[in-house]
């Protein structure tokens, strides 16, 4: 199949999870692609492919493209073969270790008909994946996963990473009062709050040597008490704030100095991103696609362990200029992120495949 001739847009069919703005946004400007999207869903899932199937036959896309490895993979794949059109999937995170984790929250709270779904999401997805014409991934580290799990060629595997616009904080540093050093996490998945629970002892050591500081801590998610139990042991206990869901996310980076991601489950998280747009330095841990995310000693640091983390956390603490220009650094990176670069990375990827049929 070749691109069309004439200058319309090509449609892309696009079946997407919970956040899909993260793949719409970048299009939304496109003068090459129209993405199509569903335009209602229903919780049942077999009512809900049948919906989508009759939409595919009505708009008749010329790619379909899907960012879950689950149900929506399958369904992805099995609308491709029938329209006979590329079928592409774009992963923003390791969906292996989502299953596993999706295992373990749900150990001792279902029946085995429920766990068994789980497993069969997995085994689809595996199916699906190793099927697709393309893959399109958010970082190098998830390349790497992919190659590791399955037999995809290399080459059909690429990296476009998330699109990222700088923000607009206030400055608000005559008003503050204390050092604030600031984590972001979704406390679904139980890796990420471990790494939480693994730096609280260097977080409290902090506290405890330098009085004018805070760590706040921002998500929700399942293991949200496990978190507010470790807090509770700590001896600055009354300085450690665990927010929950934070609705005003722009408030929280206005006012933080230093922004620490330690996490044991990561291809490439958001937050990250976030803070190096507010300029804000960014510590994170040496794991998955987080050292794609950092330049090290330019605008923030990659530690390897915690005794890394509370000599560089005390560095910027006690050196405000250092603090300043990291996070300018930081800002000045997101330009790479930039939606028109994203946008033409897609159009290239994605009618390329079309090019190539």
């Amino acid at each position: 199949m070749s691109v069309p001739k004439n200058h319309l847009k090509t449609k892309v069919l696009f079946i997407l999870g919970g956040r899909a703005s993260k793949i719409l946004d970048p299009l939304k400007e496109s003068k090459k692609i129209e993405p199509l999207v569903l335009p209602s869903e229903t919780k049942i899932r077999l009512l809900n492919f049948l919906k989508l199937f009759i939409y595919s036959l009505k708009v008749r896309p010329a790619l379909v493209l899907t960012d879950s490895l689950q149900f929506m993979a399958f369904e992805s794949f099995l609308i491709s073969k029938f329209l006979n059109i590329p079928f592409v999937i774009r992963l923003r995170g390791d969906p292996w270790q989502e299953t596993k984790e999706d295992v373990i929250v749900r150990e001792t709270k279902i029946k085995f008909i429920k766990k068994f779904k789980i497993y069969i999401k997995k085994i689809l997805g595996n199916f699906s994946v190793k099927r697709a014409d393309k893959i399109i991934v958010v970082s190098y580290f998830l390349k790497k996963l992919i190659l590791k799990k399955i037999n995809y060629p290399p080459d059909k595997i690429t990296k476009i990473p998330l699109m990222f616009k700088p923000a607009q904080p206030k400055d608000i540093s005559k008003f503050k009062k204390e050092i604030i050093i600031t984590s972001v996490s979704n406390l679904v998945y139980y890796q990420k709050t471990l790494g939480l629970i693994k730096i609280l002892p260097v977080m409290d050591q902090i506290l405890s040597k330098y009085k004018k500081t805070r760590y706040l801590i921002a998500g929700g998610g399942t293991y949200l008490e496990n978190l507010s139990r470790e807090i509770k042991k700590m001896l600055n206990a009354d300085r450690i704030n665990l927010l929950g869901q934070t609705k005003n996310i722009q408030e929280l980076y206005e006012k933080t100095d230093i922004f620490v991601h330690y996490s044991f489950f990561d291809a490439f998280p958001n937050v990250v991103l976030e803070a190096k747009s507010y300029g804000i330095p960014v510590i994170v841990n040496n794991l998955g696609g987080m050292v794609e995310q950092v330049n090290s000693q330019v605008d923030g640091f990659i530690i390897n362990d915690e005794k890394e983390l509370k000599e560089k956390l005390e560095l910027l603490i006690v050196d405000e200029k250092l603090r300043k220009e990291l996070g300018a650094n930081g800002r000045n990176d997101i330009k790479n992120y930039s939606g028109k670069n994203i946008t033409e990375r897609f159009e290239e990827e994605l009618l390329g495949q079309l090019n190539n049929g």
